[in-house]
């Protein structure tokens, strides 16, 4: 990995660490002045500790032959040579690949209903949320108790990607272990954690990334979810393929959630992207939101 430390303390360039009570400065990171962004003196480029690359909080993604060549005014060959000097040479990071999507179609449980019973919908509303909404909004059905079927009294929630229904996520009526089962892999035309809920209602460029169905449901079109804070590099690769500027909220209770969170975000910045690691101060998840508060929160984040 490059040597960063070494690299400013040779030059003379000045940076500060992780701890350091500014702005642009966290956890993992070094900070130091851009010198692509003209004009706009800070503390904006980072060197992370965990990727080994430079991003610019304004500007983005800066290879470190770039760096070296607009700190030191030196030609590409040169900055090339100081690099391998300092242990920058490129490497390539392999990312897992996702298995073929599989040409079968997904088979929703024995014992889905054709309505949504009354239960069901208490469940939503003892929840704050609107069931008819979430019904018509993300295609929600419902399971009941008739059949040999593991998913008994369930609300199912199916995952869409390019409008083809590749697998599905069931929550318990109440709190009763497992609270949420999936679809099982065999039935799975894509794995569940090689997609995102709720992707194909996201338009724009910008996306909220929450862990469960239900922060979805209470934040509404512009949030996806990975299904869990143990999320996989084809999600990552998912976000960097379909957005610019991810924000990313994980339930602020659990630390091991924000440390997932700030991981996320961190690797989605060395791949290019504006991302930032979002926490709102509350002692709860996003789904226990106000509808109010959620869409103020998407409003503020999403329409620039």
């Amino acid at each position: 990995m490059f040597d960063v430390h070494n690299f400013y303390d040779d030059y003379g360039i000045d940076y500060y660490e992780g701890d350091y009570h500014h702005q642009h400065c966290r956890e993992g990171w070094t900070q130091t002045e851009c010198p692509r962004c003209s004009g706009n003196p800070g503390l904006h480029l980072g060197f992370s500790e965990s990727s080994g690359q430079f991003v610019c909080w304004r500007c983005g993604f800066m290879p470190i032959i770039e760096a070296i060549r607009l700190f030191l005014g030196v030609s590409w060959p040169e900055a090339k040579r100081i690099a391998k000097k300092y242990g920058g040479e490129k490497v390539y990071h392999k990312y897992e690949r996702a298995p073929k999507e599989k040409n079968i179609k997904v088979m929703l449980p024995t014992s889905t209903l054709d309505s949504f019973p009354k239960r069901h919908r208490q469940y939503l509303e003892e929840r704050n949320f609107d069931p008819d909404k979430l019904i018509d909004l993300w295609d929600l059905k419902a399971t009941g108790k008739k059949g040999v079927c593991k998913y008994k009294n369930r609300i199912l929630a199916p995952y869409y990607y390019r409008n083809t229904l590749m697998s599905y996520q069931t929550r318990a009526l109440k709190n009763i272990e497992p609270r949420y089962m999936a679809c099982s892999m065999d039935n799975e035309r894509r794995h569940h954690k090689y997609c995102l809920y709720g992707i194909d209602m996201c338009l724009g460029k910008s996306v909220l990334v929450v862990e469960g169905i239900t922060d979805v449901w209470r934040m509404g079109i512009g949030a996806v979810s990975t299904s869990g804070i143990k999320y996989t590099e084809t999600q990552v690769l998912l976000l960097a393929k379909h957005f610019e500027n991810v924000f990313v909220l994980y339930d602020e209770t659990e630390q091991a959630a924000q440390d997932q969170a700030k991981k996320l975000s961190q690797t989605l910045s060395t791949m290019g992207k504006y991302s930032e690691h979002i926490t709102l101060g509350i002692d709860h998840d996003p789904a226990e939101l106000s509808d109010k508060d959620a869409k103020y929160l998407m409003r503020e984040l999403l329409i620039k």
